[in-house]
């Protein structure tokens, strides 16, 4: 359809190592923030990674700190998600 070929057209006409450039400034000071924070605790630093930053608080459960987050705008995710054969470890 005219709407699938439109955005096929908008993905591929986008600045690639601009929106790569972005996505790595974004990560970057998101850690730096979260780091910033006592009690925190960053799972996955890998040098070359994707722009997600996955954390944990020592004394707050993710399902609270993931309703505050949302209240104030950020999207996040909690919980195992699929990585609960590696807690098991």
């Amino acid at each position: 359809g005219i709407g699938l070929g439109t955005a096929a057209e908008y993905i591929m006409d986008l600045d690639w190592p601009a929106v790569q450039a972005h996505e790595d400034a974004v990560l970057d000071y998101a850690t730096a923030q979260v780091q910033a924070i006592d009690g925190t605790q960053i799972v996955g630093t890998a040098s070359e990674k994707t722009s997600v930053l996955s954390f944990v608080f020592d004394d707050i459960h993710p399902y609270d700190a993931g309703t505050v987050l949302d209240r104030e705008g950020v999207a996040v995710r909690t919980g195992h998600h699929c990585t609960q054969p590696l807690l098991k470890k």
